[in-house]
């Protein structure tokens, strides 16, 4: 799927706690996901609570994480999406916001697409991003 951008979010992690380092916290902000990982512990929560009063942010919660397999601490100490319609701006994706973005939490309505396939049984009711990953990986190793 693909939403129109409507609003940018900074959430401006250097203003409020200085600027990233090896014994404090390194960060990365793709268009739509924000990844956080606290070498300093006593960061984490404060981190955690300056993005959960940030407008159009939600955290990927833990349930969410162990639901998609993101699991691993390299993923991220924190991890937070944009709300459908919003992007990280500025972000490792650009300075500007872009007119409309895929990327979006797959719940969100706008991110839905179809998945077709001309053989039976291969995708059937809702489709996740690792039922892509089988069909694709079987399909590449034959």
């Amino acid at each position: 799927g693909m939403t129109n951008i409507e609003h940018c979010v900074d959430v401006d992690l250097e203003g409020h706690f200085g600027r990233p380092g090896r014994t404090s916290y390194s960060y990365f902000t793709e268009g739509t996901l924000l990844r956080v990982w606290c070498a300093d512990a006593s960061l984490r929560e404060r981190i955690r609570g300056h993005l959960d009063e940030v407008e159009g942010v939600e955290v990927y919660s833990d349930e969410e994480r162990r639901y998609d397999g993101i699991t691993r601490p390299e993923f991220g100490d924190l991890i937070y999406h944009t709300r459908e319609g919003y992007q990280f701006v500025p972000s490792f994706w650009g300075p500007k916001p872009s007119v409309g973005m895929h990327g979006h939490h797959p719940r969100y309505l706008g991110q839905h697409g179809i998945c077709l396939s001309s053989r039976d049984g291969e995708f059937e009711g809702e489709v996740r991003a690792g039922d892509f990953y089988r069909v694709l990986a079987a399909d590449l190793s034959t």
